[in-house]
């Protein structure tokens, strides 16, 4: 059950926001990258191919890529925490309400 709306505050500090928790995600991708490119048990094929893997898997991640459209905030929010992009303490900034209807949908799943 998707609250149907937003106020203005919410949709302006989560555009402001995702930027951020992308660049924040995508420096976590790196660094698993980086690793893998660091491990000397692995041909430099092998460490290519995992490479390519990692970035197929996670172009779609909504940490990675999202639609920014207020009618999907609420839904996005929900897709960040799911994947781990942010957490619950991410949106300490929003507003209550908002923090409440996450909570409940976030709890119940």
């Amino acid at each position: 059950m998707q609250p149907k709306t937003f106020n203005e505050q919410d949709w302006n500090l989560f555009r402001e926001k995702v930027p951020t928790w992308q660049e924040n995600y995508m420096e976590k991708i790196n660094q698993k990258i980086q690793k893998l490119l660091e491990n000397p048990s692995k041909t430099p094929s092998e460490k290519f191919w995992q490479i390519e893997k990692i970035i197929h898997n996670e172009k779609r991640n909504p940490g990675v890529l999202i639609e920014m459209k207020r009618s999907s905030m609420f839904s996005n929010i929900l897709s960040l925490l799911n994947s781990k992009c942010i957490t619950i303490d991410d949106l300490s900034d929003f507003s209550e309400d908002l923090q409440k209807n996450v909570k409940r949908i976030w709890e119940d799943e």
